[in-house]
């Protein structure tokens, strides 16, 4: 399952290497399937924060790619998540890290400043490496699901244009976190 697909050609080029995949996401759903029929990829519109019981533990691979910063409630849509992975499954993903904690839906606003319109800032948030084991980490853990290995939670001084990524946005690290058994129906 690929999550918050949008655009993203991560589940197209998965399919093409022969992985049975599908894409959701709330936006971009006459894209997903025109591309979804094309590779093969099963296109569905889902709101990861409402949890869909015919997905309990369907899949053994979950990507998630700068997704939950864009998420209001982002624990609720992570223990979904996880629910939605079989036992020993993987999930992967990236979110944005920064200095300090700026809470959904302002971080992107306060953060990057390349002269846009207000109205062409996107609603997200920045975490810390302690706010991101607050709300995403240890709900995880507490059902069964750890944080494999490690995460790059390194910040960077964003005001030197030598450091800025993409557009001058922050930086990200990417966790994968591994399911160790069943969660039981909450």
């Amino acid at each position: 399952m690929d999550v918050g697909s949008a655009k993203s050609v991560l589940p197209y080029y998965l399919a093409s290497k022969g992985y049975k995949v599908t894409s959701v996401d709330v936006e971009d759903s006459s894209y997903r399937k025109k591309m979804g029929e094309k590779f093969g990829v099963k296109s569905i519109d889902l709101d990861i924060r409402e949890f869909y019981p015919d997905f309990e533990e369907k899949f053994d691979f979950i990507t998630n790619s700068s997704v939950i910063e864009h998420i209001d409630n982002d624990t609720q849509a992570m223990l979904n998540l996880a629910r939605y992975l079989k036992v020993g499954g993987i999930m992967a993903i990236s979110t944005d890290f920064y200095t300090k904690y700026i809470e959904y839906p302002n971080a992107n606003k306060i953060i990057v400043n390349d002269g846009r319109p207000n109205e062409r800032y996107c609603k997200s948030r920045s975490y810390t490496k302690d706010v991101f084991f607050e709300r995403i980490v240890n709900p995880l853990k507490e059902i069964g699901v750890n944080l494999v290995g490690e995460t790059n939670y390194k910040n960077v001084d964003i005001s030197k244009k030598e450091n800025r990524c993409v557009k001058g946005l922050y930086t990200f690290g990417i966790s994968i976190f591994r399911k160790n058994y069943a969660i039981s129906k909450l």
